[in-house]
């Protein structure tokens, strides 16, 4: 299980004979590392965009847990969506996760076939489809103010694909 250990105390999974919470145990590991200490008086973010990545790859991991062995999907998508949205929700507090998090899970879920549906597109689609539009909605705001307000949606990024009226070659190495 390995990641899923450590993200259990996310969804709720827990094993019955711990006798302390894991969520609590877990929240008192991390609270205690001084690193998270220093970032978040610093106003780094990357500890909000560890959490959002530990807890996609839970809830995705809960969601796989819940259709396997299973010969149709009917036993919902509420883990998918929810995996989706704080997918999203990390992209939306950092350009990488975009890129790292976002687009693979979006491929995997498009090519790992969960059940015995072997080859058949729809439902792969669908589930790619149903992640993409939940991370979308959870990071679309963000992207259409900077693309309202920049005429590109990750300034100061791709500065040569999108408007870059208000860069110059120089900002863009120095970036």
């Amino acid at each position: 299980r390995g990641v899923g250990e450590v993200a259990d105390p996310f969804t709720g999974h827990q094993d019955e004979r711990q006798t302390v919470p894991a969520g609590a145990m877990a929240s008192a590991i991390y609270l205690g590392i001084p690193w998270v200490a220093h970032v978040s008086v610093t106003g780094l973010i990357d500890g909000v965009v560890a959490f959002y990545v530990i807890a996609t790859v839970s809830l995705l991991l809960r969601w796989r847990d819940q259709h396997r062995g299973s010969s149709s999907h009917r036993g919902g998508n509420g883990w998918l969506l929810f995996a989706g949205w704080m997918a999203g929700s990390a992209a939306a507090v950092k350009y990488p996760p975009l890129v790292m998090l976002v687009l693979p899970i979006a491929v995997w879920l498009f090519a790992v076939t969960m059940s015995d549906g072997g080859w058949k597109l729809a439902p792969k689609l669908q589930r790619a489809a149903l992640f993409l539009a939940m991370a979308f909605a959870a990071c679309g705001g963000w992207y259409a103010k900077n693309g309202l307000l920049t005429g590109n949606p990750v300034y100061p990024l791709a500065y040569r694909w999108f408007d870059g009226s208000t860069r110059t070659v120089a900002k863009d190495q120095q970036w």
